[in-house]
């Protein structure tokens, strides 16, 4: 996996970032809560990436960077918050004032991302309580240009805070 990560210029972060792989399926392929509809392939998978300490209570913001060979072999970056615990053992209940923290986060950066081709996800049709919310989506073909969208975006949060 870190192969695929090869490119970044991680320098250009500061060094409360940090990267860890959420779902490789060669490694999760007994694991089916982890695969979803639309990751089935050998090769796809899913690489976490937030900044050390900047929970909120108990959620998070994170980007993940994502490849998904099912279909178009694309790959893109989403922010979404997440509860700040194991997926396998979190409690639904805690995560209501997801909704709040998508508002600040689109109030203060949306004008910014969507400029640098980031795209506003829809809303869920599932009422709360959830897992994760998805905020922004930034899709393409190159992994390259995923990660370089991914890095400007994190040197944006080291000036100025998520929210």
């Amino acid at each position: 996996m870190t192969d695929e990560l090869d490119y970044l210029s991680l320098e250009e972060t500061s060094h409360d970032w940090r990267f860890e792989v959420i779902h490789d399926m060669a490694s999760n392929k007994k694991n089916g809560s982890l695969r979803g509809k639309q990751f089935k392939s050998e090769d796809s998978w899913i690489i976490g990436v937030y900044k050390q300490d900047s929970h909120i209570e108990d959620t998070i913001l994170q980007f993940l960077i994502c490849f998904n060979k099912d279909g178009d072999e694309r790959y893109y970056a989403k922010i979404k918050v997440e509860m700040n615990e194991c997926a396998f053992k979190r409690e639904k209940s805690k995560s209501y004032e997801m909704g709040e923290i998508k508002t600040k986060f689109l109030t203060k950066w949306r004008d910014e991302f969507v400029k640098n081709g980031w795209v506003e996800t829809r809303d869920s049709s599932r009422s709360a309580p959830h897992n994760s919310i998805s905020i922004l989506k930034f899709e393409n073909t190159r992994k390259e240009e995923v990660g370089y969208a991914v890095i400007e975006a994190a040197q944006s949060i080291d000036e100025q805070g998520w929210i």
